[in-house]
C-alpha cells in the first residue's frame, strides 16, 4: 500500500472515530475491522468497511459482514448477518441502516428481535427502532410483516 493510500486510510479512520461534541448525540467507534477504504467526497468521507465491529457510548454494539459509513450523516449501511445489541436486547437481520446521531435503526430481511432477559422474541420483515434519548423517554420499536 502506498504511503498516500495509507495516509488516506488513516485520515478516514480518524474522521470515522472523531467524537461528536453536540449535546444529546451519541457517538460510535469502529473497534475492529478486517479492511477499510475511505474515499473523500464533497460531503466528507465515505468509508467501506469489511467485518465491522462498532461500539457506541450508550452501550450499543453492532457487527455485520460489511458496511459503508457516511461521515456527513454519521450513518452506517450494514450488510449481511447484522447483529445489533443494546441493554438486554439483540436484533439480527440481513441488512440495516443505523443513524448514530439520532439513535435510529432500520432493519430489513429476516428480522428477529429478542429480549435477552426473558427470552421473548418477535420476528418480521422489517423493523424501526428509535432509541431512548432526551426527547424520547423510552425506546420505540415497530416491527412489520412476518409472524409474531
Amino acid at each position: 500500500m502506498s504511503s498516500q493510500a495509507l495516509r488516506l486510510s488513516l485520515v478516514g479512520l480518524a474522521l470515522l472515530l472523531a467524537v461528536t461534541e453536540l449535546a444529546g448525540q451519541r457517538t460510535c467507534d469502529l473497534t475492529s475491522s478486517r479492511r477499510l477504504e475511505s474515499i473523500q467526497t464533497n460531503d466528507g468521507y465515505t468509508t467501506y468497511i469489511s467485518a465491522p465491529r462498532i461500539e457506541c457510548d450508550d452501550g450499543t454494539r453492532i457487527r455485520a459482514d460489511s458496511s459503508v459509513y457516511f461521515e456527513a450523516t454519521s450513518s452506517y449501511q450494514l450488510f449481511g448477518s447484522v447483529v445489533f445489541q443494546e441493554e438486554g436486547r439483540e436484533l439480527v437481520a440481513d441488512r440495516a441502516q443505523y443513524f448514530e446521531r439520532v439513535g435510529q435503526l432500520q432493519a430489513q430481511g429476516s428480522v428477529r428481535l429478542e429480549n435477552l432477559d426473558d427470552g421473548s422474541w418477535v420476528t418480521g420483515d422489517d423493523l424501526l427502532l428509535l432509541q431512548e434519548d432526551d426527547a424520547r423517554v423510552e425506546d420505540d420499536v415497530t416491527v412489520r410483516g412476518g409472524r409474531p
